[in-house]
């Protein structure tokens, strides 16, 4: 692989990570003032008005992909939302951490080839992912298990859509961001003006945490998972690191939980995987 393209590859997945690990902070603060729902609704539809500015209305494409690319998204948003309010937030990232696999399967399909060290490398991230959130207490339901497994083959399909659409970066990022708010709004039932209607001072904030949660970290996305940066299964794998990352700011700069022992073989069994898978990719 190109030296270029695997540095650019890796500072989308970087971006994805720290943006990703930077949101426990914000919403500690947000939280106090906002629903969970109202934050998600935040993410989507403030993130596409800030793209929207940046691009100064040239948002429209002709590429029946990108539009494909935001629906399978928004389906990605439906099922992690639905997964979480029924059976928890542990259980529905542990399913969700499988994305790297319907990457394979649909690799297979295609006939694409898999890059050494792909199957190494998912087998520690999502080892280590599970290690760190299986203690976490929660009831099993099937139904949650459902809407887990919605996400997670949607979630797949839109990594694999990605490096097909033609529209820039940005474009992408926006329509992202406009399905994500749609489906946000639908399903939580928030009114998006509510979100306009505030002090400057909490209006700057929730213009930080879309920010950062929102345009930085799609934005990202699109930077690791373009067809000129890394290869579709490895960004999938990469990309999953995000939850690791999440769980240490929450542990050190939160405060939110504590880990034990056997937790911290997991972070380290994750780190170490992509690391692996990292240097796998930079010898091809």
């Amino acid at each position: 692989m190109h030296r270029n393209s695997l540095v650019k590859g890796l500072f989308g997945i970087f971006g994805v990570w720290l943006t990703s690990a930077a949101l426990p902070m914000i919403n500690s603060g947000m939280l106090k003032q906002f629903s969970p729902e109202q934050l998600l609704t935040a993410r989507g539809v403030l993130s596409a008005v800030l793209v929207l500015v940046i691009l100064r209305g040239k948002v429209l494409v002709s590429d029946k992909g990108t539009y494909l690319m935001a629906l399978f998204v928004s389906g990605a948003a439906l099922g992690l939302y639905k997964g979480i309010r029924i059976w928890g937030a542990s259980p529905t990232i542990m399913v969700i951490t499988a994305t790297p696999l319907v990457n394979f399967a649909i690799g297979k399909i295609r006939g694409r080839a898999i890059q050494f060290g792909e199957i190494p490398g998912t087998v520690m991230i999502m080892l280590g992912v599970l290690i760190v959130l299986f203690r976490q207490q929660s009831s099993f339901s099937w139904l949650g298990l459902s809407w887990s497994i919605f996400g997670t083959v949607m979630n797949g399909i839109f990594y694999e859509l990605i490096p097909l659409s033609k529209a820039t970066q940005f474009q992408k990022t926006f329509w992202n961001c406009v399905a994500i708010g749609v489906v946000a709004t639908i399903v939580s039932g928030t009114n998006p003006t509510e979100l306009f209607l505030v002090t400057p001072a909490t209006g700057l904030g929730l213009v930080l945490f879309a920010l950062v949660g929102g345009f930085l970290y799609w934005w990202s996305n699109m930077i690791a998972f373009d067809k000129e940066n890394l290869p579709v299964q490895a960004a999938s794998v990469l990309a999953q690191g995000e939850t690791i990352t999440v769980i240490l700011v929450s542990t050190y700069l939160v405060g939110e939980q504590h880990l034990s022992a056997f937790q911290w073989s997991g972070v380290a069994l994750a780190l170490y995987g992509t690391w692996y898978l990292a240097r796998a990719l930079q010898k091809e």
